[in-house]
Formats: structure tokens, C-alpha cells, sequence
């Protein structure tokens, strides 16, 4: 169920064709005003029939679309190769405050993982609590940079992608591991291990908050 906030239809997006229909397609597969996708994605999703004949809504036609609704204030919109990055930043004010809140800091902190490491993993309020925990003995320019620090190394990157961000954040002592990585870290067999159980704990987890 997607709650709508009637400051939604005071955009100039409702004005425009196929503006309208893309941005209720953001809204709806948009996590917490987040989303990752593509040009050939959006244009399946806001398709039409014509004449009998589906037709698609060309990339270009696509792009002039995104950069309205950015120039309006509805998204912030960047591409790189063929992800397409998209942010919602009155999220909460089109969902009348009824989705989880989430603040300007942890926002930023959550985007910023979604770009470095995986921008699949679901963000929850316990997640956010989570977060809110580490910036009691952290700021936010350590958090993005142990976030850029797992970024450039292989084999944590990847670790953190499949666990989430609820095994990212858990505690102040992962945040230090994570800011004391170096970019050549070399990976002992012990550490493995205990990347796989951790992955294996976290999949046998029925109905969690931590989600990918």
C-alpha cells in the first residue's frame, strides 16, 4: 500500500505526459524516497498500448522527463553506465509523515552506502536506529568514509552488500574495522569464515528487519 499526501498533487508533474506516470512509478518502487534502476526498466513500467501495439517511451524522451521533475524539485537524479540513481528528498512530506522517519544525516549516510556498496538493501526504522547509535560516537564524515573504505576493498564490499546495512552499522566496533581497513588488506582465512557464518546467520533470519 503506498500512502499518498495531498501535497503530492500540487506539483507541476500532474501536467505533463509521460512526467505524471513516471513519477507515480518512482514513488511506488522507491524505498524511504531511494531507488536504483534503469532508462529500459522505467520505459517498460510506463508503457502504453496503441493501436493494439505496446509502445515504449524512448530514453531520451525518458531523460527530458527526469530532468523536469529535478528542475521542480520532485527528485535528484544522476546516471552512471546504465543505472540510473534517483532521490526523493520531500519523501516524507508526500507521505504525509506516515512512512518511517528518516532525518537529513541518516539519509545522506544511507544514500551513500546505496551508491558504494549495494543500492538493493532495504532501509527500516531499526536500521535507522541503528545508524542514530553509531553517530553517538562517530560523525557522519566516519561513517561515509568506513562506507568508501569497504567500498575499495573487494572482498568487504562484497561482504556488506549480501549482509545489508543492519550488519554494517551493528556496532562501533564493526565501524572501526571498517575505518582501519587499508585498500590491499589482505583476508585471513579466519576472517572467511566469519563473513560466511555471519551470512549464513542473517539468511536463516524469518521475517527481519535486515533485508536485502
Amino acid at each position: 500500500m503506498v500512502n499518498i499526501h495531498k501535497k503530492l498533487f500540487r506539483s507541476q508533474v500532474w501536467q505533463h505526459l509521460p512526467h505524471r506516470d513516471i513519477w507515480i512509478w518512482i514513488l511506488t518502487e522507491s524505498s524511504q524516497g531511494m531507488l536504483k534502476t534503469t532508462m529500459s526498466a522505467i520505459s517498460d513500467a510506463v508503457s502504453y498500448i496503441h493501436n493494439g501495439q505496446r509502445r515504449n517511451p524512448h530514453s531520451t524522451i525518458i531523460r527530458r522527463s527526469l530532468t523536469d521533475m529535478a528542475a521542480w524539485g520532485n527528485i535528484e537524479w544522476s546516471i552512471n553506465a546504465h543505472t540510473v540513481s534517483i532521490h526523493i528528498p520531500k519523501y516524507r512530506a508526500y507521505n504525509g509523515g506516515i512512512q518511517t522517519p528518516i532525518s537529513d544525516e541518516i539519509a545522506s549516510i544511507v544514500k551513500f552506502f546505496h551508491t558504494c556498496i549495494n543500492g538493493k538493501c532495504r532501509y527500516t526504522k531499526s536500521i535507522g536506529l541503528l545508524i542514530e547509535q553509531r553517530l553517538r560516537g562517530f560523525n557522519n564524515g566516519d561513517l561515509c568514509r568506513a562506507i568508501e573504505n569497504v567500498k575499495n576493498n573487494r572482498f568487504w564490499r562484497t561482504t556488506a552488500g549480501r549482509n545489508g546495512m543492519g550488519w554494517f552499522f551493528k556496532n562501533d566496533e564493526q565501524i572501526d574495522k571498517f575505518l582501519n581497513l587499508t585498500f590491499n588488506a589482505e583476508v585471513s582465512l579466519d576472517a572467511l569464515k566469519q563473513a560466511d557464518r555471519d551470512y549464513q546467520d542473517r539468511q536463516t533470519q524469518l521475517g527481519g528487519d535486515i533485508l536485502i
